[in-house]
């Protein structure tokens, strides 16, 4: 796979370590929404590719607020992780977009995908947990005409959840609020560790897509 190639359909950002002038992560999907670092440094993974690390503090990448990332109803978010701890307030994030927010929980070193709806937000709380200092493959999905439950895989396999609540209600809007990687908008949920090749789909990637992107993926992760 080479995963500097145009993505496949419906993906509205990737980011697959190709710097900038080292303040920007360039987009290889169609429409550049094109990454602007803060806090974060550049890092080589095992492979050789470029990746961005967090110190837990003040560490983000903004992506804009372009239509192409708005009030997405069916999603995909995907990502390589290497965390040291959640960093600030125990809910390090790998991708926020204000009302969707995919983190991870230092306490119990699970991940947890939260979508807000009108009465219930959509909360999924893994079993499963993240080594520390370890690259693990990381992909929430979700639809809301169909289950409206947030979905998580680690390394490729399917999780089991410790809380699977579906959402209730209209999906809250995001419009006005930028994609952020790393942190929330508050600054105040930073990742501690290093995050590569995020992406993020307008549709829900199948279980196979799913196992297919980590076995293509995981030689640039020792």
């Amino acid at each position: 796979m080479d995963i500097f190639a145009p993505p496949e359909i419906g993906c509205v950002l990737y980011l697959p370590g190709l710097p900038g002038d080292g303040s920007r992560i360039y987009d290889r999907s169609p429409y550049g929404n094109i990454g602007t670092i803060t806090g974060a440094t550049w890092v080589r993974t095992p492979g050789g590719l470029w990746c961005l690390s967090f110190a837990g503090a003040d560490g983000v990448v903004n992506c804009g607020s372009a239509t192409s990332l708005d009030n997405l109803t069916a999603f995909t978010y995907e990502a390589w992780v290497n965390p040291t701890s959640a960093g600030e307030n125990d809910a390090g994030r790998i991708i926020d977009k204000e009302n969707k927010a995919f983190n991870f929980l230092d306490a119990t070193r699970a991940l947890r995908m939260v979508i807000v709806a009108a009465t219930t937000n959509a909360d999924s709380r893994t079993v499963e947990i993240l080594p520390a200092s370890t690259w693990s493959y990381v992909v929430a999905t979700f639809n809301n005409d169909t289950d409206r439950r947030a979905n998580i895989f680690i390394d490729g396999k399917a999780c089991t959840y410790s809380l699977q609540n579906a959402a209730v209600g209209a999906l809250q809007t995001e419009a006005a609020n930028n994609l952020l990687i790393g942190d929330d908008s508050t600054s105040a949920r930073c990742w501690n560790g290093r995050l590569a090749l995020l992406s993020v789909f307008n549709r829900v990637l199948s279980a196979v897509e799913i196992q297919k992107h980590y076995q293509a993926t995981k030689q640039y992760f020792g």
